[in-house]
């Protein structure tokens, strides 16, 4: 249990069927009509909870101290297993958190130890084989409303003296507005060791204050309902590992159950209210026998800590989906071009704990490492390889460079079991031979003073990760291509508030409503140009796994998180030689325009149009058609495009044939495109998919056949039309 206000909901009415999500684990057995669940058995407090004993983690548990409580131990259909709190409500069911009870495919409950691997006679192990979760429980809105479920197992626990079923009224608010101490319990996290925390292998209990509704709803900006209290103390409360516990008071030395854990974070803690909980299961357990055959509502759900690699069973192959329509953009952004991207690496390995085919993304950083993810390196395993300079993993161009993993540089702070945080999510993977740097296969710079670069508006992300879902299993569609969009930069405080106080100072944050990383972008840089220059100052680390479109996810509101690489350059500096290192950013130089340009040398006149063919910037090639009187090239129907192309075929029949057009971003990249004279815009030949707010590129160019958006300091031929 950690330093968290724990909160809690009331349920103020009974709940219907419709209401209920059931899944049974095995054959469900016919429930008794009359249960034993609300029996009205005395509970007799066995301690003397001192407050000034239970201090950042409370005190271990004597034996029957706490009988009502209950350890579950859970698989989910991710392969992993769980542990969450509860409490016992009948000899056949128990209570807990119905975030306990998403997609679980195995369950085991214990009852009457204080130890959670307890096997004597004391500890009463039964198998979970019917799970019914609140109907309206939602995990992907904001407090976990209806975060409750009960859980049945068989076969019957024994009530003796370390087992006893929890005490719940229907009428507690004399019990919360006169009791301003509580007890939570649970085998959670109880204490911290630098960034890991530590769980109990024994039942701890601790004591809290309640707070008013009033303070509680303060602190949680006014976003709490009625039915939700809180309560919590300095360094003491309910931590990872405790949700679905008991939260109880004292009333006439018997314990009375007001609320269960749901979650928190650093302040305050969640917790439901049981309050009217009798009717819930008096329902569930009377009519639930009649309605097994209820189907199971299929509801968005989030995986807070979502790490981002991908396995094979997302891609399109595996499940026989069709391969992404290259004309279909990815959260708001596009197909990479060749060399745009050029520090993009793409990871393929597979890992010790499973057969399957995985995929990170990454980034190079030396002709021999690649940065990336530590939750992509843990439990690697060969066949791995590394892919750089195509923009296709399936690239037969002969730009791709696959290269074998020799090493792997995992952050030794890393640990997969904390995953409310992710913490030191960062790697190195060495390989062997050598890439050969060119125009497509750059290394990565990155910064160890990045405070001027956060403080910028955007980033750009890329991958080759899901993009879409498809089917009605929502299946993920990962991308052949490399796919990249610019997305909101967000300061540390936002990003703080919305994983609920969990991030640390070498995390960072970005993300926009339709617009963000996916699963199999672990590892990929996120990106901001800073004087021209294009610097990484993060990595694709965890954040919401959505089962729905992607231009609708609330990315703004749950923001991706990545890692902050300058928080992490010794360690760069340590496991690369030295060879990859972080420098330092320059400060920014204010440039002056120039009010006038040279002459190109190469200019060609063709009736109303001057071409040039001597490359220059868009404000330079600006600056020289009003020198002579004219205006860069407008134009307002599609055939002026196609005869000024056939000139410049000609005139450089073996060059790329791009040019300048008098079309920008006159208020920066957040405006609309418009002419420099003024026209209006009623001719379009933007390419699919575009145009798009990326940064830097605020200049149009025409690129054969269509526009796109380019840097408005590169350097490109264009056309200057007669006024």
């Amino acid at each position: 249990m950690r330093n968290l206000l724990i909160l809690l909901v009331v349920f103020a009415s009974a709940y219907g069927l419709d209401q209920l999500h059931i899944t049974d684990l095995k054959d469900p057995s016919v429930l008794p009509t009359h249960p034993d669940a609300f029996h009205q058995m005395t509970l007799k407090a066995q301690a003397n909870y001192k407050t000034s004993e239970l201090v950042f983690g409370g005190s271990p548990a004597a034996a029957g101290q706490l009988p009502m409580q209950v350890f579950l131990n859970y698989q989910k259909n991710d392969g992993n297993y769980y542990m969450c709190g509860g409490t016992l409500i009948s000899t056949t069911h128990i209570l807990t958190a119905a975030h306990c009870a998403i997609n679980v495919t195995e369950a085991k409950i214990m009852v009457g130890a204080v130890r959670r691997n307890d096997r004597s006679d004391n500890a009463q192990w039964r198998d979970v084989h019917r799970v019914i979760r609140h109907g309206q429980y939602n995990i992907a809105s904001w407090g976990k409303q209806n975060d409750i479920a009960v859980m049945e197992f068989n076969p019957a626990v024994v009530l003796n003296r370390d087992t006893q079923l929890t005490k719940i009224i229907e009428d507690d608010d004399e019990l919360i507005e006169n009791n301003n101490v509580a007890l939570v319990s649970g085998f959670g996290t109880y204490a911290f060791q630098g960034n890991n925390s530590l769980t109990s292998s024994y039942l701890r209990f601790a004591s809290v204050t309640v707070y008013p509704f009033d303070r509680c709803n303060r602190i949680w900006n006014g976003r709490l309902r009625q039915s939700q209290i809180c309560a919590g103390g300095k360094k003491r409360g309910a931590g990872p590992g405790d949700s679905g516990g008991p939260i109880q008071v004292i009333h006439k030395t018997t314990l009375y159950q007001v609320g269960l854990t749901s979650f928190g974070p650093s302040d305050p803690n969640r917790a439901q209210n049981t309050s009217s909980i009798r009717r819930l299961v008096e329902l569930q357990a009377v009519d639930v026998s009649m309605e097994v055959e209820v189907t199971l509502r299929q509801l968005l759900e989030m995986k807070i800590t979502s790490v981002l690699f991908l396995f094979a069973g997302y891609c399109a192959c595996a499940y026989g989906l069709p391969h992404p329509n290259t004309t279909q953009f990815v959260f708001g952004g596009a197909h990479a071009r060749e060399g745009q991207f050029p520090t993009q690496a793409y990871i393929k390995f597979k890992k010790t704990t499973d057969n399957l085919n995985w995929q990170c993304g990454g980034s190079l950083i030396s002709t021999r490492h690649i940065l990336t993810a530590a939750h992509c390196t843990y439990h690697m395993k060969a066949p791995h390889k590394i892919m750089v300079g195509a923009t296709n993993i399936k690239d037969n161009t002969g730009k791709a460079q696959w290269r074998d993993i020799t090493k792997i540089h995992t952050h030794s702070g890393y640990n997969e079991d904390v995953m409310d945080e992710i913490p030191n999510d960062i790697a190195v993977v060495e390989f062997s031979p050598a890439v050969t740097l060119n125009d497509d296969v750059q290394l990565a710079r990155f910064v160890e003073n990045d405070e001027e670069l956060l403080k910028l508006e955007t980033a750009l992300i890329s991958g080759y990760g899901v993009y879409k879902y498809e089917g009605p299993k929502k299946d993920g569609v990962s991308s052949n291509d490399l796919l990249f969009a610019e997305v909101d930069l967000h300061p540390f405080s936002y990003c703080n508030q919305a994983w609920w106080g969990l991030l640390k100072d070498y995390q960072i944050c970005a993300g926009s409503k339709g617009h963000g990383t996916g699963n199999g972008d672990s590892g990929g840089p996120l990106q901001v140009t800073y004087n021209n220059v294009r610097y990484q100052i993060g990595l694709t680390s965890f954040g919401v796994a959505w089962d729905k479109d992607i231009a609708s996810t609330q990315q703004d509101k749950y923001p991706p998180v990545y890692t902050r690489i300058s928080s992490f350059c010794d360690f760069i500096a340590n496991v690369t030689d030295r060879v990859a290192t972080c420098e330092r950013l320059p400060e920014a130089v204010s440039t002056p325009k120039p009010t006038t340009a040279e002459p190109p040398m190469k200019a060609h006149n063709f009736g109303n149009y001057i071409l040039s063919t001597t490359e220059l910037s868009f404000q330079d090639a600006k600056d020289f058609c009003e020198s002579i009187g004219a205006k860069m090239l407008t134009p307002h129907k599609k055939g002026t495009e196609k005869i000024i192309q056939r000139i410049f075929n000609q005139l450089k029949p073996d060059d790329a044939h791009i040019f300048w057009l008098g079309l920008y971003k006159p208020e920066g990249i957040r405006s609309q495109y418009a002419w420099l004279d003024g026209s209006a815009l009623n001719y379009r030949n933007w390419a699919k998919g575009l145009p798009i707010p990326t940064p830097s590129e605020e200049c149009a160019a025409h690129w054969e056949p269509n526009w796109v958006g380019m840097d408005c300091n590169w350097k490109y031929s264009f056309v200057c039309q007669r006024k």
